[in-house]
């Protein structure tokens, strides 16, 4: 009897562990482009870590989340915009506008605590006794403005009054800032750097003096899963609350770096006027109501959260 018992027992174990692995395997696979063949090399890493960590903390089973990265090289960040509107994948991260904001849900969390919203200017060499007396937005005006074709930024620049030159590629723009298609291209404080040492063969610096700024907050998108959208929310919440939303950003040195240099003091602002905002739909309206955690503004310091 006793042996009987224990056999039973036994098999009861094995039942539990296949229903339990089960269970496991029946967790979806959330589509996500790769980072890797949309971002630089130097930041790609973090929005992997990020999502891991939003989708890890913000789930109510245990484990690791089962992501699948998805794309191919040359694909343009507007054709993963096409795949997310179609359903093909499931989470995109990107700057944010009223229109993405409209067609999409967005995670109201931003990614890069502000940094990207510092813009710094990349302009020919020869040209910089050119931008010494530029004081406000109406001598900025003055100059052309490069920018990819369908940047958020572009948008933004031409809504102040900027003259805009775009392109499809991103490596184009670098060329035709050399050639003098355009007088300068604006950067963020993570991405400058990089670019400059890319293209060190095209006589280009960064103006010494000026900071453009502008409302850009990257939030996580994502196409209409409210509960996938509260499940990354939650996450990132409760990472900014425990500290370890903060310790990706600083592991990660360009965006540390970039923090750092956006904190100090010193260049001359020009801040931009936002895209005006349209009216939800409905669907949206469940992102409206979670806005990003009041909580995490210590951890974080006020820069984290979008407004």
């Amino acid at each position: 009897m006793l042996r009987f018992v224990r056999r039973l027992a036994r098999r009861g174990c094995g039942l539990l562990a296949l229903v339990l692995s089960t269970t496991a395997a029946a967790q979806p696979a959330w589509r996500v482009p790769d980072p890797a063949l949309i971002e630089p090399a130097n930041v790609a890493g973090y929005y992997a870590e990020v999502l891991r960590l939003a989708l890890r903390k913000g789930g109510s089973a245990p484990g690791e989340p089962q992501i699948e990265w998805v794309g191919g090289r040359g694909m343009v960040r507007e054709r993963y915009r096409r795949m997310l509107a179609a359903g093909e994948i499931d989470v995109l991260w990107s700057s944010s506008t009223p229109a993405r904001e409209a067609e999409f849900l967005p995670v109201r969390f931003n990614l890069l605590r502000g940094v990207n919203e510092h813009r710094l200017l990349l302009v020919r060499r020869a040209d910089l006794p050119r931008f010494r007396g530029v004081r406000d937005l109406r001598d900025l005006r003055a100059f052309s403005a490069g920018a990819g074709t369908h940047w958020s930024d572009a948008q933004i620049l031409r809504a102040n009054g900027l003259r805009v030159v775009t392109a499809n590629q991103h490596p184009s723009l670098f060329r035709m800032l050399a050639l003098g298609r355009f007088d300068f291209l604006a950067l963020g404080a993570a991405e400058i750097d990089d670019a400059l040492q890319t293209h060190a063969d095209l006589a280009l610096v960064i103006e010494p003096r000026l900071v453009v700024r502008y409302h850009q907050p990257i939030y996580f998108f994502v196409n209409r899963q409210p509960a996938l959208a509260e499940r990354i929310l939650r996450g990132l919440q409760r990472a900014a609350r425990d500290g370890s939303l903060e310790q990706v950003f600083m592991a990660h040195a360009t965006l540390r770096d970039a923090w750092e240099r956006v904190s100090r003091p010193g260049r001359h602002s020009i801040v931009l006027q936002p895209l005006e905002a349209r009216a939800v739909a409905p669907a949206q309206v469940l992102s409206r109501r979670t806005p990003g955690s009041s909580q995490a503004t210590t951890a974080l310091r006020s820069a984290a959260m979008a407004s």
